[in-house]
């Protein structure tokens, strides 16, 4: 329960600007597929009054019609996204020195409450997960609203029609936000996972040891890096020998290792290098 507690308190601190983020990037996205739409529509309307054609004649000598994917690639839906990437990346920094730098180091009541330590380090972790699978699934269900809007606006005529899931496979951001597999959500999201844990570990190495705490920070960073890097160099000449479970399993394991490895240090760190 400390812990369910230690989770709502962190993202109830971040709901108001949360809420505003996710408005923003719903806004902005709704807005970009009328305005990108309309200009097609208007543009493909202005040609045909020039050549004097109906839509059907038209839509025969079309070099180009536009489809979903186009939505998508637009910097009025990717322009959201980064901000929204951007913002939870700042948050995982802001999360922790919010707390050492607010009114009377706000920190440290909460390093005394009656609950293990390694609870508030987990509970950050798991707020920033939860708000990051929140703004996904909220991306799932604008997609086929703006999908809707993109089909109302543009007759089929001047227009592929492509289904939706086909719009995504042919988006590499979407194909990663929205994996269509189990597996490849675990990857996916278990390397974000991991690399907030990472991150994490680095921070409380420089609250522990101040300006040493930094190189520590850096090159305990870069290690995982190299762990996580060099297997998968070593492998690359087998990777036609391989079935691609086989890779996805070599790559679950370095991301658990690096994972488990980031817990027990940071519980090391905040038990026994950072005192109250």
């Amino acid at each position: 329960m400390s812990f369910l507690k230690l989770v709502n308190f962190e993202i109830r601190r971040f709901a108001k600007i949360y809420g505003v983020l996710v408005l923003l990037a719903v806004g902005l996205q709704l807005i970009g597929t009328v305005v990108v739409s309309k200009m097609y529509a208007a543009g493909a309307f202005a040609e045909m009054r020039v050549l004097n054609q109906s839509i059907e004649e038209f839509s025969k000598g079309m070099k180009f019609k536009m489809d979903f994917t186009y939505i998508l690639s637009s910097m009025w839906t990717l322009a959201p996204i980064a901000l929204c990437i951007c913002a939870l990346l700042f948050y995982i920094f802001f999360i922790w020195y919010r707390d050492w730098f607010a009114a009377n180091a706000f920190i440290y009541r909460l390093l005394m409450l009656p609950s293990a330590r390694m609870n508030l380090f987990l509970s950050k972790a798991a707020a920033i997960f939860l708000m990051t699978v929140t703004l996904v699934g909220i991306e799932a269900l604008l997609l086929p609203v703006e999908n809707s809007l993109f089909q109302s606006i543009v007759p089929y005529q001047i227009r592929n029609n492509f289904p939706l899931s086909d719009s995504i496979d042919r988006s590499m951001i979407f194909t990663i936000l929205l994996p269509k597999s189990l597996t490849e959500f675990i990857v996916y999201y278990g390397v974000g996972l991991a690399a907030v844990l990472v991150i994490f570990t680095a921070i409380l190495f420089e609250r522990s040891f101040k300006m040493q705490g930094i190189i520590l920070g850096i090159i305990y960073c870069c290690l995982i890096l190299a762990f996580l890097l060099i297997p998968v160099i070593l492998l690359s000449d087998l990777i036609g020998y391989l079935y691609p479970s086989e890779i996805i399993l070599v790559e679950l394991g370095l991301i658990v290792v690096s994972a488990a490895v980031s817990v027990l240090t940071s519980r090391y760190l905040i038990n026994k290098k950072i005192t109250v």
